[in-house]
């Protein structure tokens, strides 16, 4: 487990109605660096087998994978990865191109979200971001 190799630098204390501190593990792993061949300081190490570097965050207790539509072929490869394992990722996505007081933004986000269900294979999306270009 992450903790194991961390210790509790990765634990979060929260606490409950008896006032005695548990701790809860959250990691959001981004994929952009996955997904975007020159993004970050990932740029210069592409990942060429993406399976295997899911394989490694789902057995290290990493479930939670931040991504959009517009990081090249992430979705599709995340939704192969949980197709073929119990443990799926909870999926943390962006609908971007939205447009202030447009009547088909809300057609963009449910299209949007629809695409994102079908290419990542989960039954639902852990949270949604919304993002409005700048104009």
């Amino acid at each position: 487990m992450v903790e194991d190799q961390y210790g509790d630098i990765l634990k979060i204390p929260v606490h409950n109605k008896n006032m005695k501190p548990t701790y809860i593990n959250k990691i959001i792993f981004g994929s952009a660096p996955i997904g975007i061949k020159k993004y970050g300081f990932q740029s210069e190490k592409n990942i060429s087998k993406p399976h295997i570097f899911f394989q490694n965050l789902n057995n290290s207790g990493v479930l939670d994978i931040d991504t959009a539509p517009t990081y090249g072929e992430i979705e599709n490869d995340i939704g192969r990865f949980n197709e073929n394992h119990v443990n799926k990722f909870r999926i943390w996505t962006k609908v971007s191109g939205l447009e202030p007081g447009s009547h088909l933004n809300v057609d963009k986000i449910i299209d949007s979200i629809k695409k994102s269900i079908s290419k990542t294979k989960c039954n639902k999306l852990h949270c949604i971001y919304l993002h409005q270009n700048d104009t």
